[in-house]
């Protein structure tokens, strides 16, 4: 076997370990450590890679609710589709199940989710995350900021941050 071949298949078997191991870093989904380990740990039925893509049609955020309200979130009826009125119909039933328990979730940061905005999955994941858990992560007041004043609000605003 000559030189170059090994240094490949060292390459190559290197890129397969990576890329079978499970959790993906937080750098690399956006979403920070703790709020990834959490999503691990509610096994899902895939685990979200691309950030804006995997949360835009609302499947998974359906599916995270469905593991502490299993009642009103029944996954099944939602779509994993991605066109535009599938994810619009998911994320209206998302919208009636949340008002049931008396919670909501931001309507730019949910319209940013369906439209891919930069910032708004991560943005929605920190807030379901600390719906559900009672906690709130590090970063969720930075983030909130730089995604309000970047994408949603006049330059003048930019400073207002509503937090729950």
């Amino acid at each position: 076997m000559r030189e170059r071949d090994r240094h490949y298949l060292v390459f190559k078997s290197h890129q397969a370990q990576s890329s079978t191991s499970h959790a993906q870093s937080p750098r690399k989904s956006g979403l920070p450590r703790e709020e990834l380990k959490w999503l691990q740990s509610l096994h899902l039925s895939f685990d979200p890679k691309n950030v804006r893509r995997d949360f835009s049609n609302g499947y998974l955020v359906a599916e995270i609710f469905s593991r502490y309200y299993p009642k009103d979130f029944a996954v099944h009826s939602y779509d994993k589709g991605t066109s535009l009125s599938a994810k619009q119909k998911n994320w209206s039933r998302i919208e009636r199940s949340l008002q049931r328990q008396n919670q909501h979730l931001m309507k730019k940061v949910v319209d940013g989710t369906i439209h891919c905005k930069p910032g708004a999955a991560e943005l929605l994941v920190q807030d379901v995350y600390t719906i559900l858990t009672n906690r709130r992560s590090v970063s969720e007041v930075g983030r909130l900021q730089h995604f309000m004043s970047r994408l949603l609000w006049p330059k003048h605003l930019h400073y207002v941050i509503l937090l729950r």
